[in-house]
């Protein structure tokens, strides 16, 4: 099943849109987020001369090795990706929508529909906190 995958920022507006192959009807949301990190790697890793668009940023170790451009970045291992991405939704880096409902446990199961519209809106630190 096909579902619609959007990156969102606070105000709403999209950043990306994309279609993410799954093959189960339900699925958790722990499951739904690794699915979608190594789609995301598996497409950056075959063609890096597009810039890296993940879920999470490469660290910081990584983007001081290489700077300027994320194209630059060596090829990500997508399971220490999804761990990175499962570690930021339990610690508030970004929200989970599924048809504009709120996910907050990576153990919640996800009835999807072939309608079904999921939002990942990632979330910016305030500075000094």
């Amino acid at each position: 099943m096909k579902i619609l995958i959007r990156d969102k920022s606070l105000t709403g507006k999209v950043a990306q849109e994309f279609e993410l192959e799954l093959e189960a009807s339900t699925i958790t949301v722990r499951e739904l987020i690794r699915s979608r990190v190594h789609q995301e790697v598996n497409i950056f890793n075959s063609n890096r001369s597009v810039p890296y668009m993940g879920l999470v940023e490469p660290g910081a170790k990584e983007l001081l090795l290489n700077p300027a451009r994320s194209n630059g970045l060596r090829q990500q291992d997508p399971v220490k990706q999804a761990e990175i991405a499962l570690k930021a939704f339990d610690n508030n880096g970004f929200l989970l929508l599924v048809d504009n409902k709120q996910c907050t446990d990576l153990n919640d199961e996800i009835n999807l529909q072939p309608d079904t519209t999921i939002s990942f809106i990632k979330l910016t630190p305030l500075v000094g906190g």
